[in-house]
């Protein structure tokens, strides 16, 4: 029986004990809300299922982020992922892919933030790679989930492929993108880890950079506290990029 019949049946059974009026019916088992309710539901699970099953992912990232090799990881995740990707249908597929990708895109992040500046000599040995990423990850997963929804979810990869790309006179304009998208969970000890990657800026840059970063931070949080969605990404990796950056002036 499909969810819509179980729903009809159990408006029928119950305007059978006459107890309820049918507005009432209505209004207490509205199909909306019990869509909307189960949705969650199957969202929170997969995200649970994905982080229990994000060990060996996790591990195919060790080492420096100049050494990701995004091929390896993809077969990975298809030895870990297949045999509970074959068992769903369209739709539970595309919501465990989407689930995949965030995983992945996390363990990027995680990377690129805690590791590449070990390694890092030149700014373009990044966004080079980066970018080649990516395009990898947009053309990888758009084949399950659709172009626009892998675009979507890759968002932060590109707002930090333009802060690692832009000038000290316009970074501020980078941070507030990703202040503005990202949330309050884009923090200054964020930027701080981003500007740190910047090989190409001198000491005094560096500085001049974490400033704008600062004050335009300070503004949005105090003028727009409530602009942008949050993003857990973020605060998940807020204590691993503390522990990287306090050297940074």
């Amino acid at each position: 029986m499909t969810l819509n019949l179980h729903i009809s049946t159990l408006k029928d059974d119950i305007t059978s004990l006459n107890i309820l009026e049918e507005k009432e019916i209505e209004t207490n088992i509205e199909e909306k809300s019990i869509y909307s309710a189960i949705n969650l539901v199957t969202v929170t699970t997969l995200n649970r299922f994905v982080l229990e099953m994000i060990p060996p992912i996790s591990k195919a990232y060790g080492g420096n982020y100049l050494e990701i090799n995004l091929d390896n990881i993809m077969q990975v995740v298809v030895d870990t992922f297949g045999k509970y990707i074959e068992a769903m249908n369209l739709a539970g597929q595309k919501r465990l892919w989407v689930e995949i990708l965030k995983a992945v895109i996390f363990l990027y992040i995680k990377s690129l933030l805690t590791t590449a500046h070990r390694k890092v000599k030149q700014i373009t040995d990044l966004t080079t790679k980066l970018k080649d990423d990516i395009n990898f990850l947009i053309s990888t997963f758009e084949q399950f989930i659709g172009r626009n929804t892998a675009e979507i979810n890759l968002k932060i990869l590109n707002d930090f492929l333009d802060f690692l790309d832009v000038s000290v006179l316009t970074i501020s304009m980078s941070c507030s993108k990703l202040r503005e998208f990202n949330g309050p969970a884009f923090t200054l000890t964020t930027a701080k880890a981003l500007i740190n990657l910047r090989c190409d800026f001198s000491s005094d840059e560096k500085k001049e950079a974490i400033d704008s970063c600062k004050d335009i931070l300070d503004h949005l949080n105090k003028t727009k506290t409530k602009k942008g969605t949050g993003n857990p990404m973020l605060d998940m990796l807020s204590d691993e990029i503390k522990s990287i950056i306090t050297y940074l002036i």
